[in-house]
């Protein structure tokens, strides 16, 4: 219970960086729309690794001569405008309905920590990784599992016995609350390809009372972070935060082979099989399960 409590607080005060970007807004129109994602800056691993490669849509920095200057906004600081990117509609939005509806994936970096959080709505499956020890809990409807990865076993509780459910991510109605008031003193411009230090990102464009803030996507259509008079927010090299619109269903089972604790039954449920020593290829089942951009 004392690792599922720590593994909890780890989350939440991950988590919590979204909801503190408009902390200051409250008190000013301006300051509620220069804030999106502003959190400390992290170390490096092997998941950031993996996003990092697919994040990048292209290695380029001069934009597109095929569009007229008219056509494109003017560049910004490190921001380079390249070309319109062909995206219909405000992917912002479009995440935000996802967090209403309860599928979502969440990856967070703090610490030398990353933490993998998804669900869709009636499972839901939670891990951390710290110093090579992964953490891990998994929830199908009312019934929980705390998973020992080295041992590839499982121990079996009840929602009853637990004093969380998974199944809603711990400060979500506070995310959902601070997205609805970006959107709400806010209008969508239009979404571009843009350059950030020699990589790409979809970045789409809002104005605001206080001018124009860029949300950031990267090419598999996860939230990386913002851009607003004329720097970054937050690290998204790699990003301290992303936000995925789709569950990663591949993760919504107890992995093959593993049994419960006590018994010699083994499981017969997902198709992964995560250990200490294999970190998780979150690159690559971002590729396949998420193609928004």
């Amino acid at each position: 219970m004392k690792k599922i409590l720590a593994l909890t607080l780890s989350l939440v005060l991950s988590c919590s960086m979204l909801a503190a970007c408009t902390e200051e807004g409250d008190s000013s129109s301006k300051k509620d729309s220069s804030s999106t994602a502003d959190s400390s800056s992290v170390s490096d691993s092997s998941v950031s690794d993996s996003l990092q490669d697919d994040s990048s849509i292209a290695d380029s920095s001069e934009p597109d001569s095929s569009k007229s200057d008219a056509e494109l906004p003017p560049s910004e600081g490190d921001l380079i405008i390249l070309d319109v990117a062909e995206i219909e509609g405000s992917s912002f939005e479009s995440l935000l309905e996802a967090l209403r509806g309860g599928t979502y994936t969440c990856i967070m970096r703090e610490d030398g920590t990353e933490s993998l959080y998804t669900t869709n709505g009636t499972k839901a499956y939670l891990t951390t990784d710290a110093s090579s020890t992964a953490e891990t809990i998994f929830q199908d409807g009312t019934t929980i599992y705390v998973i020992d990865h080295d041992t590839k076993k499982y121990v079996v509780t009840s929602l009853e016995e637990s004093d969380i459910d998974y199944r809603k991510f711990p400060t979500i109605d506070e995310v959902i609350e601070t997205y609805e008031k970006i959107v709400s003193i806010s209008e969508y411009v239009g979404t571009y390809r843009v350059s950030i230090n020699g990589k790409e990102y979809n970045a789409e464009r809002r104005k605001t009372s206080d001018g124009f803030e860029y949300i950031l996507f990267d090419g598999k259509g996860a939230f990386v972070g913002n851009f607003s008079d004329g720097k970054l927010k937050a690290s998204i090299d790699p990003p301290a935060i992303e936000i995925i619109p789709e569950a990663l269903d591949d993760y919504l089972a107890i992995p093959d082979g593993y049994k419960e604790a006590n018994t010699d039954k083994p499981s017969t449920g997902g198709n992964i099989d995560v250990t200490s020593d294999s970190k998780y290829e979150i690159g690559e089942k971002l590729s396949n399960s998420t193609n928004l951009l």
